[in-house]
């Protein structure tokens, strides 16, 4: 049984709750949408040729909400509050289940509302689209780390009382996990002081480099299905990028990431992200 389903910012459950909405009907969320590269057919020969990989269109999701009011004022006035939702731009939805918490955002084509005839009782569907077919898990963590630095040892020479310097040392790297069974695609934010930074993939040797000095309390977002550097999540800093050789996270996988930085102090630390995508 599906769970809770928030939409912009009103949670619909599947069941009647204390603000008289819920829904009993979710349409093509777990769909795998339809194949978009052609079918070429060979001319003089059966069949057509064949294709290295499937891309898939956008994902069209319908949702059917069904409300109840105390009289035809309030009922009217929850038409009002649904049939807003997406009205200025695209929404984030969020679905629970018994397996994953998922979202995608939707961009509500149409919102249907039904003639209620003066009944307390109505009915409302959603005709969606989301232009990224996949869905994103909410619940993979940001793993943190922190620049490369050597573990401490014994002062020499040796006085008491001993002092062994710091208690541990960083190798700057963080491991990321798609759980998921379709690609996603890795987020890190680096937090100043820095001047530079780089970010590798270990594993298959590409790097994405920035020279964009940056002080203490901010950071730099790196977002790589965009293909953008963001100076504090908003303005777009990609132009100081010196590498641009960007990688995704394949389905059921893992990364090893190695991020350098320079002009870096004690504050300086970085975060990485992968979405699960199914």
């Amino acid at each position: 049984m599906t769970g809770l389903i928030t939409l912009g910012n009103v949670a619909i459950p599947p069941t009647p709750g204390p603000d008289g909405i819920w829904y009993n009907e979710l349409t093509d969320w777990y769909s795998l949408t339809d194949d978009k590269v052609p079918v070429d057919e060979r001319d003089t020969s059966d069949g057509a040729y064949e294709v290295m990989q499937s891309l898939r269109v956008s994902a069209a999701i319908s949702l059917h909400v069904v409300m109840e009011a105390a009289d035809e004022a309030e009922l009217i006035r929850t038409h009002s509050r649904l049939a807003a939702i997406g009205a200025a731009g695209p929404v984030r939805m969020c679905v629970e289940d018994a397996a994953e918490t998922t979202e995608r955002v939707v961009s509500v084509l149409a919102t249907a509302v039904r003639d209620h005839h003066g009944q307390i009782t109505n009915e409302l569907d959603f005709d969606m689209i989301a232009r990224d077919p996949r869905r994103y898990s909410t619940t993979d963590p940001w793993v943190p780390g922190t620049p490369a630095a050597r573990s401490g040892g014994l002062t020499w020479p040796a006085r008491w009382s001993l002092h062994w310097g710091p208690q541990t040392g960083s190798d700057g790297r963080l491991v990321l996990q798609n759980r998921g069974e379709r690609s996603s695609w890795p987020v890190f934010r680096v937090h100043g002081p820095f001047r530079s930074v780089s970010l590798t993939n270990v594993f298959e040797q590409r790097m994405v480099g920035l020279d964009f000095e940056t002080a203490a309390g901010a950071y730099v977002e790196f977002d790589f299905r965009t293909r953008q550097a963001l100076f504090n999540g908003e303005a777009n800093v990609s132009r100081y990028l010196t590498s641009r050789r960007w990688w995704d996270a394949p389905p059921r996988s893992e990364m090893t990431v190695k991020i350098d930085v320079t002009g870096e102090d004690d504050q300086t630390r970085f975060e990485g992200r992968v979405a699960s995508a199914w």
